[in-house]
């Protein structure tokens, strides 16, 4: 794959070859989420956490970085830290609202705040996925939750 380097002058576009460096780091942004989603299905939700977090910070690009913010809210959720799940998804949905992963998000704090009791909180949230995203299957689940 070449990448089209360009800049507003007269000369024509070059063309340039990814280089070693490039490659290698996505090769390990590749097997740091690999071995992340390994930890997280063994359920050892901390190193998980740990791995996700790491990918997150090493700008492997915009995808990577969603998708491990979640992960990090989703190892939270499963330990049933479920403040602290609810402030990485946050970060989804403040960075990321058009994200897909922005709805399952904000689904994931009304089911956090449902569990930590606080009802009133947890049928808002339910309230705002049908509002925000209504053609998520985030917003269908919610609705069943308003139900009940």
């Amino acid at each position: 794959m070449y990448f089209i380097l360009s800049i507003c002058t007269s000369k024509p576009a070059q063309t340039a070859k990814p280089t070693a460096s490039s490659n290698s780091k996505v090769a390990s942004a590749n097997e740091l989420v690999k071995q992340a989603k390994a930890a997280f299905d063994s359920k050892d939700y901390n190193k998980s956490y740990e791995m996700y977090e790491a990918v997150s910070k090493a700008k492997y690009g915009q995808e990577i970085t969603i998708n491990s913010l979640y992960m990090m809210g989703e190892s939270r959720f499963r330990q049933k830290d479920y403040d602290s799940a609810v402030v990485k998804y946050q970060d989804v949905i403040r960075k990321y609202p058009s994200h897909p992963l922005a709805a399952s998000s904000l689904y994931k704090q009304a089911l956090s705040f449902d569990y930590l009791k606080e009802k009133e909180t947890a049928q808002m949230l339910y309230k705002k996925v049908i509002e925000k995203y209504p053609s998520s299957p985030e917003a269908k689940q919610a609705q069943a939750k308003i139900k009940n």
